[in-house]
């Protein structure tokens, strides 16, 4: 049999359509965003069933949810299975076989897809990860509930469609298969992913260190246990940090979960980042977000404080 091992974040390929090189902007879908708590959920069309999915730009697969697979009947034929690792470990478990995915207009290609538990919210049958959705630039509308996703534009300045202002984040890396970004917390530097099925934004405990925060720093904090994807649920900390900057963009008296424990390795000598941002952040905002370019951009909130770019040399 064989075993695929993959890795998620919180809650949490297309094959075929090469993507255009030019700068049209082609929209290739558009559905609803359905607001479960903190996280948004798209409907998703698999073997005729229509699936409530988080969409979840932190897990670098889709899964199923495996309620959702025995009530349906979606059969296992034990030839795959998949190793869901998150922030608490994780187990094999035996792929779905599917004919394919609709999202909206989109036909997304796939035969087999990774099951396992979905944290026990309720109406949400699976993840809707970043292997349906890397070649697509997204447009997440949170304020205004809506998922469009456009052909990937390949050209110099490709800027989001908007009539507000979009604020464009610098020194993003893919090379983790996430999207990562640079960003300061209380002056500390540190990498996170963008990660839109995670509720919170959540710090490592090395960055803690880092922070200079200690058990003695935090006893006052409550403590509470994340719901994941992968392995148990996990305790974090919940502490107030003074600022959190990503990019030119800075947001005030923000609390922050801090892990309790480092999570597990990888393999192959990667680790997690330092931090995922979470839909605290990210939920009111308007967030394009094209992982095949590397771009993100924010849209401003009126509380933010936002830096002027420095003039050159400067």
């Amino acid at each position: 049999m064989r075993r695929g091992i993959i890795a998620c974040l919180f809650l949490p390929m297309l094959a075929g359509c090469q993507q255009g090189s030019g700068c049209d902007l082609v929209k290739a879908a558009e559905v609803p965003l359905d607001a479960k708590g903190a996280l948004f959920v798209v409907p998703v069309t698999i073997g005729g069933h229509r699936l409530h999915m988080l969409l979840d730009t932190g897990a670098q697969r889709s899964v199923l949810d495996e309620g959702t697979v025995r009530r349906l009947g979606i059969p296992q034929d034990g030839r795959t299975a998949t190793v869901m690792v998150g922030v608490a470990g994780g187990s094999p478990k035996l792929d779905a076989n599917v004919d394919g995915m609709l999202l909206g207009n989109a036909s997304i290609s796939v035969d087999r897809m990774p099951v396992s538990t979905t944290g026990g919210i309720p109406g949400i049958e699976g993840v809707l990860g970043l292997d349906s959705l890397r070649d697509y630039d997204l447009d997440i509308d949170g304020p205004n509930r809506m998922l469009t996703l456009y052909r990937v534009r390949w050209c110099d300045r490709a800027e989001p469609p908007w009539n507000e202002a979009a604020v464009p984040i610098e020194g993003i890396s893919t090379r983790m298969g996430w999207m990562q970004m640079p960003f300061e917390i209380d002056g500390v530097a540190a990498t996170g992913a963008v990660d839109t099925g995670a509720s919170f934004t959540t710090i490592n405990p090395r960055i803690a260190r880092r922070l200079g925060l200690t058990d003695q720093a935090m006893a006052d904090d409550r403590v509470i246990k994340l719901h994941v994807v992968a392995g148990e649920d996990t305790p974090a900390r919940v502490h107030r940090f003074k600022t959190i900057r990503i990019g030119p963009v800075t947001a005030h008296n923000v609390s922050i979960l801090v892990l309790a424990r480092e999570p597990p390795a990888l393999g192959g000598g990667r680790q997690f980042e330092d931090a995922v941002i979470g839909q605290d952040l990210l939920r009111n905002r308007r967030v394009w977000f094209s992982i095949r370019t590397g771009r993100l951009y924010l849209s401003r909130r009126d509380n933010d404080t936002v830096a002027e770019p420095s003039a050159p040399g400067h």
